[in-house]
Parts: C-alpha cells; structure tokens; sequence
C-alpha cells in the first residue's frame, strides 16, 4: 500500500481517496496564520503501522 501524503483542502491523508481515507489530519488556519489541528483519524484496521506519525 502507499503511504504518499495527499493534500486535500483543509486536510492532509494518506490512502487512494480523502472522501475514505486510511488515515487523515483536519486542520484550518487561524487568523494569525497559525495552522490549527482540528481532528486526526486512523482507520481501525490501519492502526498500529505508524501513519499518524507519518502526518
């Protein structure tokens, strides 16, 4: 499987899609142009094998 980090608006994910992605970051840029971490996921089936930290 590949583990490229895709980007997608408001979100980094690795997998084929970021409609179903096997693992993503949410983010949005605050007004001082901080980026700020909303939510992170990792598929159930993919935990464990280190993608989190890849985002």
């Amino acid at each position: 499987m590949n583990n490229d980090i895709q980007a997608a608006a408001g979100k980094f994910y690795i997998g084929d899609s970021a409609a179903a992605p096997r693992a993503e970051i949410e983010y949005h840029i605050d007004q001082d142009g901080q980026m700020v971490i909303e939510h992170t996921r990792v598929a159930e089936s993919e935990r464990g094998q280190g993608l989190g930290l890849l985002l």
